[in-house]
């Protein structure tokens, strides 16, 4: 009989007890194990080989990078805020100095109107 890389290490071992030797020397040294039973040699062989835990070491990595730039970007993102922010009370400021230096001038000019608005204020 013909062992594929697809038949399962249970099977394998009931067609001839002597493959055990052979997947010990390779590090399948858990044969009686339930799980090795119930999975191939290609299975097994992927996770002697590291396969999976480069793979979870590689996602890791790319999280952690992910968590970064989202972390890199949240705070330019704060910062240009902060900044737009200020320019916005700026431009505001010099908006309402630019109003009241014309209100004064006009109240200069207009002195009754003035007086009116003030008495109106105090309810006379």
């Amino acid at each position: 009989m013909i062992i594929t890389k697809d038949m399962l290490i249970g099977d394998v071992l009931d067609i001839d007890v002597g493959c055990a030797e052979y997947f010990f020397e390779i590090g399948m040294h858990c044969l009686g194990c339930p799980s090795a039973q119930m999975e191939s040699i290609a299975e097994a062989a992927i996770k002697l080989n590291g396969v999976f835990e480069a793979a979870e070491k590689a996602a890791q990595q790319y999280l952690e990078n992910v968590e970064r730039k989202c972390r890199e970007r949240e705070e330019a993102a704060e910062n240009k805020c902060a900044y737009l922010e200020a320019k916005a009370k700026e431009v505001v400021d010099e908006r309402w100095n630019e109003l009241s230096t014309k209100l004064e001038e006009f109240y200069r000019t207009h002195e009754g109107i003035r007086e009116l608005l003030t008495m109106t204020k105090i309810g006379i």
